[in-house]
């Protein structure tokens, strides 16, 4: 099965919107205080660093902020780095958790010493709203027929069975014409 995308299916505006996020990660589940600061998500993050054995520094921070929201939710906490490899070095470190099966020990709100209820915490690309909706479609289609989807530096890959090459999900176009090619 082939499927030809289109090279630039999401604008312009769209490439761009991730293009600024190429340094940056997305940190969920992480309990709202009222006195945050710049300082106490530092921590937080450097804390996570060190289940990772990996050491951030806050030099190699350009921002650090929680996204709006709900009130009395758990807001996700975003991260810019300003260097890319420090940030795929930490994405790195947490699938290969995953892959060992070690998240639920060893990224939690307890491991991190965060009051509060135990609670697992999420790490991943800090994804632009389309990306983000594309990405949550696929992952629909995916479990229906059993496929394989996962994102990775902004784009969205599915894979249809463990030998086929995977196939970038660029629009939902193309989303909509594998389905299809599927039905």
């Amino acid at each position: 099965m082939s499927i030809v995308s289109n090279p630039l299916p999401l604008g312009p505006r769209k490439h761009g919107d991730q293009n600024s996020r190429v340094a940056t990660i997305e940190v969920r589940n992480i309990p709202h205080y009222d006195s945050e600061n710049f300082e106490s998500l530092l921590s937080i993050l450097t804390r996570i660093g060190k289940e990772l054995d990996l050491t951030i520094d806050s030099k190699e921070l350009r921002d650090i902020y929680r996204l709006p929201g709900k009130p009395g939710t758990a807001r996700p906490i975003v991260a810019e780095f300003s260097c890319v490899h420090t940030r795929n070095e930490l994405l790195s470190r947490v699938r290969k958790l995953i892959k060992e099966k070690l998240i639920p020990a060893k990224l939690n709100t307890q491991t991190l010493g965060l009051p509060g209820a135990k609670s697992l915490i999420y790490i991943d690309e800090h994804l632009p709203p389309a990306q983000r909706k594309l990405m949550y479609e696929t992952r629909q289609i995916a479990k229906k027929f059993k496929y394989a989807c996962w994102y990775s530096n902004g784009r969205v890959f599915l894979r249809m069975d463990a030998a086929g090459k995977p196939v970038i999900i660029d629009s939902e176009k193309c989303l909509d014409d594998l389905v299809k090619q599927i039905i």
